[in-house]
């Protein structure tokens, strides 16, 4: 409790900094937690519809759930996904230069939802056009209305792009500048708790005050972002433990730096 207590008042002490120490911890640790979810957030698949696919507005009366559920069954269909109609009147609000007012006011007078439906690069085009059938059947003709078929066209991609750098190493990337970041906060926060616990390790005959204020503070933010991120998605990997006791490990040289003690102010 000693240290805690005293890694509290250096937050209440050094707010900037601090808080800067404390929001990048947190940070790091959700975004290795997360790291799956980074990685397919920086992934080209998860950007572009690279499969043949069409869309379909659905009315709100409708149990789209249920829908999307049994249209996934189906042979041949990769993704469904879906829209509520919500999203649907700000994707509508987005096209008023392109749409009539008229045409635009009629279409938001009715609450639709969104089905976006992808296939099988492989799919025969009777089977595709069974899927939009069965989608007609299931849902009742006066409730849908079905887009014609698309298929995008396929880019190729040189081996130096820069999108394959994005695709194949975003994640890193990011938890990288995170990490460089944070070991710069931490030299920053270094120097001012080695200046706080100047007056404690002579007064009270205590050594290593710094460090011990800091671990102890890195040790509790760490733990209570990790432990709320196990509560949202129960899921821990080696590794990010790992990399988290590496990046302690060398935070712990920062503070055998020798650093002069300035009068704290």
């Amino acid at each position: 409790m000693f240290y805690l207590n005293h890694f509290l008042k250096s937050l209440k002490n050094f707010k900037i900094t601090g808080l800067l120490f404390v929001a990048l911890t947190i940070t790091l640790t959700t975004a290795l937690h997360n790291r799956s979810n980074l990685k397919q957030f920086f992934s080209l698949a998860n950007k572009t519809i690279t499969r043949p696919y069409f869309n379909a507005l659905v009315t709100s009366n409708v149990n789209l759930s249920t829908v999307a559920r049994k249209i996934r069954k189906l042979p041949g269909v990769e993704l469904v996904k879906v829209k509520t109609a919500l999203d649907v009147k700000e994707e509508l609000g987005s096209l008023k230069s392109e749409l009539d007012s008229d045409v635009l006011e009629s279409l938001a007078g009715i609450n639709y939802s969104s089905l976006t439906i992808e296939m099988g690069r492989s799919l025969q085009v009777r089977s595709q056009d069974l899927i939009k059938e069965y989608l007609t059947r299931l849902v009742g003709k006066d409730s849908v209305t079905i887009s014609d078929i698309k298929t995008p066209e396929t880019i190729k991609i040189k081996k130096n792009d820069p999108y394959l750098f994005v695709n194949d190493w975003g994640d890193i990337y990011i938890i990288a500048i995170l990490a460089i970041v944070w070991l710069g906060v931490c030299l920053s926060f270094a120097k001012y708790l080695k200046n706080y616990s100047y007056l404690i390790e002579k007064f009270q005959r205590k050594s290593n005050v710094g460090l011990k204020i800091f671990a102890t503070g890195f040790a509790l933010v760490a733990v209570v972002s990790l432990l709320i991120n196990l509560y949202f998605r129960p899921y821990l990997a080696i590794g990010e433990w790992l990399f988290l006791f590496l990046l302690f490990s060398s935070s712990l040289f920062i503070f055998g730096k020798k650093i002069e003690y300035k009068k704290l102010v």
